[in-house]
Formats: structure tokens, sequence, C-alpha cells
């Protein structure tokens, strides 16, 4: 069945038995494909949510020839979304030697908040990558001498 005979389906009876399944089996090929490492459920969970955003937003789909694409777009905010539960939130690092840095001459703490700063980020540092950039490439010479 075409994305335009599914359309037409269910632009007759939003119940359809055929139109339903093949949707699910266009969705789960997609979700399939991008999502292969992910758990079998997680890929069922996408193409539910896929076919329940298609189900409540009907009305906005614009017509047969341009349904598959109407379809694609539910599935990838709802892939997004699924991603974005099961993955978690991701970590952020900041570089602090990265030159692209930008420093505001008119923002910089005094000397001694610095320090602060870096013995406070120190603390809370597993393996010490949070020093001052001066301390770090002491310790990197230190460590890379020949004992």
């Amino acid at each position: 069945m075409d994305w335009i005979t599914i359309y037409a389906r269910l632009a007759a009876d939003r119940n359809d038995p055929l139109a339903w399944p093949a949707i699910a089996a266009r969705v789960r090929a997609w979700a399939g494909a991008y999502l292969r490492t992910e758990a079998w459920h997680t890929i069922e969970d996408v193409v539910a949510d896929t076919c329940s955003c298609v189900a409540v937003s009907f009305e906005r789909a614009r017509g047969g020839e341009t349904f598959a694409g109407f379809v694609y777009g539910c599935y990838l905010n709802e892939r997004r979304r699924t991603l974005a539960r099961v993955r978690g939130p991701t970590a952020a690092t900041l570089d602090l030697d990265d030159p692209r840095l930008v420093v505001h001459a008119d923002r910089l703490l005094p000397v001694e908040d610095q320090a602060t700063v870096w013995h406070a980020l120190a603390d809370l540092s597993i393996d010490g990558s949070t020093r001052p950039p001066e301390t770090r490439r002491n310790q990197s010479k230190k460590e890379s001498r020949p004992r």
C-alpha cells in the first residue's frame, strides 16, 4: 500500500485496520535502521509514539502526496524525544585552554578569586584534570621526565 492510499484510507476512516499496520511497518523500518544499537522496546516505543502523533495531528496533514513527509516528521520528533529520555542528558565539557574562549577583561576575577575557583574545581576533579593551566603544564612536564 502506498502513502497516498494510506492517507486516503485514514481520511475516510481513522480506525482503518490496514492503514495503521502499514504506517507502523514503515516507521519500524526507519527506526530499525537508525536505532539498531538500541533495545527492541525502544524501537517499538518510537513506532507507537509516531503512530500516536500521526493520529492526534492527522488534521494537519496536507494530503496524500506529502503524507510520507508528514509521518516522517512525526517519526523524527518522537525519535529525538525517545533518545533524550533513554540516553539521558549529556554532560558538557569545557576545555579551559581552548583559545576560542573569549576573555572579557572587564569580567576577570581578582587573582585570589580565580585561585579559589581553581581549588574548588580541583577538589571536584577525580583525576586532577581541572587544575589551573599552569599547574597542568608543570605537572605534565614532571610526569614526562625520565626517572
